[in-house]
């Protein structure tokens, strides 16, 4: 359900390390096929476009034999570098940052209680 991810690379290597096949993704959300390829083993690489990080594993080893369709899938999400949410007005968490300072607060109070039970003689 989610849209394709354009600029990728998607590529297959043997097990001697020969390139088997390459694609660059596009906007279309059936993916892409490679097609004759042999039974044997594979690893199949993603890398995903410039400015967006791997949410998935990149590398996926697949064992074909004939007759066989392997479905791969790889994720990838805009870096935080280039994609900033901004929050409504008044949507912070104020009420979360008074209750943690109350803790810490109270964390402090009983350190020091702790440490003033321990000195007595």
């Amino acid at each position: 359900g989610e849209p394709a991810l354009a600029q990728g690379q998607v590529s297959v290597v043997d097990r001697q390390g020969n390139l088997a096949g390459d694609h660059t993704t596009g906007t279309e959300a059936e993916g892409y096929c490679f097609t004759e390829m042999e039974a044997g083993d594979y690893n199949v690489s993603g890398a995903v476009p410039p400015d967006f990080n791997p949410t998935t594993s990149m590398n996926v080893p697949v064992r074909l034999v004939p007759g066989d369709i392997k479905f791969v899938q790889f994720g990838g999400q805009p870096s935080g570098a280039i994609t900033s949410v901004p929050r409504p007005p008044g949507s912070g968490s104020s009420l979360l940052g008074a209750i943690g300072l109350a803790m810490l607060g109270g964390a402090g109070l009983l350190g020091y209680l702790a440490f003033r039970s321990g000195r007595q003689t």
